[in-house]
């Protein structure tokens, strides 16, 4: 085996083992097929959120894809305010209307 290729099996061991240890909060449906996962994982002593689109593979098993946004957990009530920021111009833009 290549040196690529033992790297690149590393790589993927470590992406699984980041996802083995993650704790589920919640699944968002997106649409029939997708599915957005909100997870709190640790990846190389960071603990973390970790917000990403799954697909259903022909399998009818979800998959990531690497459409997301992963964060440090001290950075959720930062988040958090951004999204209520999102959600009360929204509702400002529906009463405007």
């Amino acid at each position: 085996m290549t040196t690529t290729a033992t790297a690149n099996k590393a790589g993927a061991a470590q992406q699984a083992d980041k996802y083995d240890a993650s704790v589920l909060v919640a699944d968002i449906k997106k649409n029939a097929l997708d599915v957005v996962r909100v997870r709190l994982t640790r990846f190389k002593n960071y603990d973390l959120l970790d917000i990403r689109q799954f697909y259903t593979d022909k399998a009818d098993e979800l998959q990531p894809t690497g459409k997301g946004l992963t964060i440090r957990q001290e950075q959720i009530p930062e988040l958090l305010a951004a999204l209520q920021k999102a959600a009360d111009m929204v509702e400002s833009a529906d009463q405007a209307e």
